[in-house]
């Protein structure tokens, strides 16, 4: 502050500042201060403050996350406190950089960083990686066609677990290579 003619001068409440007869003190909670300023001949001059103290602004994104290239994840924000807004970065891969719970679609794996703010410029940030699978291709051969009563090699591939349906006419619906007697004409399909 600025004190000219000032002789003495101290801040009240004396129990909410760290030190009432410094210019510059700290104060620990909300409320109204009053500057009280005096000089050689007794006359006094008041100047009041108020000061608000804002909750800390708080980041504390979810664990990272694995998705299927393709999917869309809705991001968690229930972790952000404090803050009047948010940033994200890159934005690259989300519905909304600006939005405390923004949708992924990341087609790789990233490292988004949000940083939360207020209005006076308090910040916080958290990183949370999106990590991104390939999706394997599920290749379940060409059609063909049987006599009846007869037996027919599948052979599929595309991914590291196999699983054939309908299973009721296979010799293995768990491995790439099986055999299928079907009775009918049957749609066999490979995930």
């Amino acid at each position: 502050g600025n004190l000219v003619g000032a002789s003495e001068f101290f801040w009240s409440p004396e129990n909410l500042v760290s030190d009432p007869n410094s210019l510059n003190p700290t104060v620990s909670q909300s409320g109204t201060y009053a500057l009280t300023a005096v000089n050689d001949q007794g006359c006094q001059d008041v100047e009041t403050i108020v000061i608000e103290i804002l909750p800390p602004v708080e980041v504390q994104l979810e664990e990272d996350i694995t998705i299927c290239r393709g999917e869309e994840y809705p991001i968690d924000g229930s972790g952000i406190s404090g803050a009047t807004g948010i940033s994200w970065s890159p934005q690259f891969g989300l519905d909304d950089n600006q939005s405390f719970t923004p949708t992924t679609f990341a087609p790789y794996t990233i490292e988004y960083i949000a940083t939360g703010f207020n209005d006076v410029g308090c910040t916080d940030k958290d990183t949370l990686i999106v990590n991104v699978l390939l999706v394997p291709e599920a290749n379940a051969g060409d059609d063909v066609s049987i006599c009846k009563g007869d037996s027919v090699l599948l052979s599929g591939s595309g991914g590291a677990i196999i699983d054939w349906f309908p299973t009721s006419t296979l010799s293995n619906p768990f491995d790439g290579d099986t055999w299928a007697k079907p009775t009918v004409t049957t749609t066999y399909t490979l995930t």
